[in-house]
């Protein structure tokens, strides 16, 4: 019959500030790792299913929001030596998590923070949503002999991950009356996304046969979607006010961002950009390996 071997990870993190309104930070660190393998074995099926997919689903709400996820997705055959007489023979690795950070609505009256004061002024903190991802997505068939009488040989890697940053914009009110004049600092919103890691579909120093039917299919594909959005810095309704309050949005692909950047208003305006490159590659190789199929063959990424 039909070989299964499957690693899941899936369920649900969420954290939310218990005064979301306040100064208050929240922070979800995840290690999330799904590994499925085979090695060393001999096997005769009749076709063969290696799967490793990662499902989660994070959530961060607070004024500073942030998600660090990090792990590998990875199927692997190595040192093996599979025969198929009818089925098809995959290694698969998918990565589907949800990952969301959201800064909260927030609030401030001017008439209850600075009545009676002569120069009102207030400092407002910023609000930060930030995704942190390093993901790597591997299929992998390595050191192997596949050989399938009637049926395909895929190997497939995928990242179909979703991130979303939100961070929303801070109100300010204050009656004409009691507050005619006030100054505003800081208000920044600041929503980022960095993703690094890669995804990849390989075999390597193998050998890979369809005998009488049969397509070979080695593929890497990424997905992703990426969103970032950072509503204004700072809303200010009555009174005759000034302030300062800007608003950035920022998703970076394969950069190594350095420690502090996006961590407020002011490393954002400074001149260290995007740290140092760390690559993000999408690669579907066929490498030091002999393949004979009968059907189509196809390396695509």
């Amino acid at each position: 019959g039909a070989l299964q071997v499957s690693a899941l990870t899936t369920g649900n993190i969420s954290t939310t500030a218990a005064d979301v309104s306040a100064d208050t930070n929240v922070t979800n660190t995840v290690l999330d790792e799904a590994i499925a393998s085979l090695d060393g074995a001999t096997l005769n099926v009749n076709g063969l299913n290696v799967k490793a997919q990662t499902t989660g689903n994070y959530f961060a709400l607070g004024q500073e929001a942030v998600n660090r996820i990090s792990g590998n997705t990875r199927a692997s055959v190595e040192n093996t030596v599979v025969t198929s007489g009818t089925g098809d023979v995959s290694v698969t690795a998918m990565d589907q998590s949800i990952i969301t950070a959201e800064s909260a609505d927030s609030a401030v009256d001017l008439d209850a923070e600075m009545l009676g004061l002569q120069e009102p002024s207030l400092e407002l903190a910023a609000a930060i949503a930030k995704n942190e991802v390093t993901r790597n997505t591997e299929a992998l068939v390595s050191t192997s002999t596949i050989s399938v009488n009637a049926g395909n040989v895929d190997v497939q890697a995928t990242n179909d991950a979703t991130l979303s940053a939100t961070a929303k914009s801070t109100s300010v009110t204050a009656s004409d009356a009691l507050i005619p004049t006030f100054s505003l600092t800081g208000g920044a919103t600041i929503a980022s996304n960095v993703l690094m890691g890669g995804v990849k579909g390989a075999i390597a120093d193998s050998t890979v046969e369809t005998t009488t039917a049969g397509d070979l299919r080695v593929n890497a594909q990424d997905s992703s979607s990426i969103d970032a959005l950072s509503e204004a810095g700072t809303i200010a309704t009555g009174g005759t006010g000034s302030g300062v309050g800007a608003s950035f949005a920022v998703n970076t692909i394969g950069w190594d961002v350095q420690n502090g950047f996006l961590d407020s208003a002011d490393a954002l305006l400074g001149t260290s950009a995007f740290g140092t490159e760390s690559r993000f590659d999408v690669e579907a190789t066929v490498v030091d390996s002999v393949v004979h199929v009968i059907g189509q063959f196809d390396a695509k990424a």
